[in-house]
């Protein structure tokens, strides 16, 4: 049995549009050194087919470990070492193994090198730490070469989650995304080095891009309305999604009180996420939902239906990220800890890009995104 030369894994198949992008681009670096002599590691495999249909889409099938029933003595160490922030070392295990029989273990073994794929799947926000960190493992037991795009590291709820990524992780090169991953990097002694986000790279593999960016502004040029486009999600670790949704109704019924156009796109193919939210923000600020675009399986349609506005409101990075590359004006909306490092970097060095939040007046924001001579301010 012949098996692809290198594995690509992270959020290959996800129904999320960046960690598709994402995946565009660790293709295009990878496919440089082996052909298309590829596995996509994907829990998705019928995503991962549509989007890169001349590689061979490898489903990812790791076993859930049931949790253990803890006894009194055990309950009480964990509760401790939760009050005192410090790593439990008896609890350092994937809740997630490997089957040997199983393909992708197999295919994993058998190739040259693991590449990880960028994100922000490196923290405990999520609970999906461990699941990415198995095939990291793996790779490192069997000695294949484990190799990184940039990614964000944390932040991080538990201090076992830190003591997972520097148990795991060390002696691996690391490449961060942000600053705020580096310095966390260097702090737990793992070798890092800072590059952009993949997502700004997307011209390598949409090589029409920006030219298609300036079609879809040229074809309405007979209507000189500003088009906002908007993107809405609940953030993870905002601690209040209702009061953020709240904010964003209060923006949109301020920007639509303007001689504007608006309408929705999406940036996740599930119809129950940035579709739903959104039509529901439009319904509730007296503005048609039926404006919102209907989600797309394939990343770059969702990058074409992005295109056709002037300015971009949106809780995805990447939906920030790629805007900003094709010059339109953007605000990013962050909400917490996490999305304040995220949309930091989705911004940085663009002047026409601004974040925001339910820490500003609506009223304000809606004024500063419907100007066409001033660019936001920070």
């Amino acid at each position: 049995m012949s098996y692809p030369r290198a594995l690509i894994h992270g959020g290959v198949g996800a129904t999320n549009t960046g960690d598709l992008l994402l995946s565009a681009i660790s293709l295009h670096d990878v496919q440089s050194r082996f052909g298309n002599s590829i596995g996509l590691l994907t829990p998705r495999p019928g995503i991962s087919t549509l989007n890169f249909p001349a590689f061979t889409s490898i489903p990812y099938t790791p076993t859930k470990i049931p949790s253990p029933k803890q006894g009194i003595v055990s309950r009480a160490c964990k509760r401790v070492t939760r009050m005192l922030q410090i790593a439990d070392p008896c609890d350092l295990g994937l809740g997630w193994t490997a089957n040997a029989t199983d393909y992708w273990v197999k295919a994993l073994q058998q190739s040259r090198l693991l590449y990880v794929t960028g994100g922000g799947t490196f923290m405990d926000l999520f609970g999906v730490l461990d699941y990415y960190l198995l095939p990291i493992v793996v790779a490192k037991e069997a000695g294949i070469p484990v190799e990184f795009a940039p990614n964000g590291f944390g932040p991080f709820q538990t201090a076992n989650g830190l003591a997972k990524l520097q148990h795991y992780l060390s002696g691996l090169e690391l490449v961060v995304r942000d600053r705020e991953s580096l310095h966390l990097c260097k702090q737990m002694g793992l070798s890092a080095s800072f590059r952009r986000d993949d997502g700004f790279r997307i011209s390598e593999v949409y090589p029409s891009l920006l030219a298609t960016a300036n079609q879809c502004v040229a074809a309405r040029s007979s209507d000189s309305r500003l088009k906002i486009g908007v993107d809405i999600c609940d953030q993870f670790g905002s601690g209040d999604a209702n009061r953020d949704f709240e904010w964003w109704i209060k923006l949109l019924r301020n920007v639509s009180n303007h001689s504007v156009v608006m309408g929705g796109f999406c940036f996740h193919s599930d119809p129950g996420a940035d579709f739903s939210r959104t039509r529901q923000a439009f319904q509730e600020a007296g503005i048609d939902p039926n404006q919102v675009k209907p989600p797309k399986v394939i990343y770059s349609d969702s990058v074409t239906d992005l295109m056709e506005f002037d300015v971009i409101l949106s809780s995805r990075f990447h939906a920030i990220v790629v805007a900003n590359v094709i010059g339109r004006r953007t605000f990013a909306f962050s909400s917490g800890a996490y999305y304040a490092v995220k949309m930091g970097a989705a911004i940085e060095g663009f002047t026409n890009s601004a974040v925001m939040g339910p820490q500003d007046d609506p009223v304000v924001v809606a004024k500063r995104i419907i100007s066409r001579d001033e660019p936001p301010e920070d």
